[in-house]
């Protein structure tokens, strides 16, 4: 029986240091994992500054599309003016000679 004991010992012993390897290994592995996210995200960290755009290139490049679009925009608003003028006068004067026609045709 004394040996029985002496052996579940060892054994136990022996799971335990095998136990043990295994954490080891495994905290080693975490490591170097946590490691690798730690230089990977200093890195994407880094290339995000470096691509970045900085607050006056923002606003310089703001500037010029709200120019860009102030300049469309009043392009639209003359031309529409103007075409709205045109018909005026084309309506105007069409009607003008749709009743000179008329009233020389009932004239006869």
């Amino acid at each position: 029986m004394k040996n029985n004991m002496g052996n579940a010992m060892i054994n136990e012993k022996q799971s335990d240091h095998n136990l043990l390897i295994r954490l080891d290994q495994k905290v080693t592995d975490l490591q170097a994992a946590v490691k690798e996210l730690g230089s990977g995200t200093v890195s994407k960290i880094a290339s995000l500054e470096r691509d970045k755009a900085d607050r006056k290139e923002v606003e310089e490049l703001q500037k010029k599309v709200n120019h860009d679009i102030e300049v469309r925009v009043e392009g639209l608003e003359k031309w529409r003016a103007s075409t709205l003028v045109y018909l005026a006068i084309y309506g105007v004067v069409g009607g003008f000679l749709a009743t000179t026609l008329i009233y020389h045709l009932m004239d006869k």
